[in-house]
């Protein structure tokens, strides 16, 4: 008969260490929002900037770029890169 022992339960700092853990993925999650939200802000820039004839040669319009800003979705997909 083989009996295991963890003897991780009784470390004063595993709580802590869990506390941190949680602490520091809802800093992730918080940060990568962030910068999604800076990646469609600068595409959207770098679009308008763009001239009418510019947008049409690479197929889109201003009202696709406008849509896609205020829907907050962006104006590529996730899956385009």
């Amino acid at each position: 008969m083989t009996v295991i022992i963890d003897h991780s339960a009784n470390r004063p700092g595993t709580r802590t260490m869990a506390i941190t853990a949680a602490a520091l993925q809802w800093m992730n999650r918080f940060s990568e929002r962030a910068r999604a939200k800076r990646r469609m802000r600068r595409e959207h820039e770098q679009l308008m900037a763009m001239s009418s004839y510019e947008l049409h040669d690479i197929g889109m319009t201003r009202g696709e770029v406008a849509f896609g800003i205020s829907t907050g979705r962006g104006v590529f997909r996730d899956a385009d890169g």
